[in-house]
């Protein structure tokens, strides 16, 4: 998102009778969070 932070979106995207989202704001935390699975991703691929 820019600012070195980033924001973290869940929920059950095939819900009925619809899909049901949450989100957090961004944050410095998440932008932790998601540098840490992508470099566990890309780890694994290695």
């Amino acid at each position: 998102t820019g600012d070195g932070m980033a924001a973290y979106g869940s929920g059950n995207f095939y819900g009925y009778p619809a899909p049901r989202v949450y989100m957090e704001p961004p944050s410095k935390h998440f932008l932790k969070e998601r540098r840490e699975l992508e470099r566990e991703r890309l780890a694994a691929l290695v």
